[in-house]
C-alpha cells in the first residue's frame, strides 16, 4: 500500500486520518498511520488508531505494543488506557490459547 505524503507538522492529521481510514479497513489505515508515525513518532492519537487497525487485522501483539506506546505518550487519556488494557488482555488470552493448542 502506497503511503501518501502527509504534513508531519499538522497534529490534526493523525486523528483525522485514523478516524477516516478506520472505516476503510485495517490494512490501509495501518499503512497510512505507520507512514505518518515514521515522521511523527510521538503522536499518541496516531499510535492509538494504529493499534486499533492492527487489532482489526488480528495482530494483537503489535496492537498491544502500539496501545501501550499511546498510553505512555499521553497517560492522562483514559481512552488510550482502556484500549491498551483490553488489547493487552486480548493478546495474552490468544497466547494462552495458542500455547494450549500446540
Amino acid at each position: 500500500v502506497a503511503v501518501p505524503e502527509l504534513d508531519p507538522e499538522d497534529e490534526r492529521v493523525s486523528s483525522a486520518l485514523g478516524e477516516v481510514r478506520l472505516g476503510k479497513g485495517g490494512a490501509t489505515s495501518g499503512a497510512l498511520l505507520t507512514g505518518y508515525l515514521a515522521k511523527q513518532p510521538a503522536q499518541a492519537p496516531a499510535r492509538y488508531y494504529l493499534a486499533y487497525s492492527l487489532r482489526q487485522l488480528g495482530r494483537w501483539e503489535e496492537a498491544a505494543e502500539e496501545a501501550k506506546r499511546a498510553t505512555e505518550l499521553e497517560p492522562s487519556d483514559t481512552r488510550f488506557k482502556e484500549f491498551s488494557l483490553l488489547t493487552d488482555h486480548g493478546a495474552a488470552f490468544r497466547r494462552r490459547v495458542w500455547e494450549s493448542d500446540n
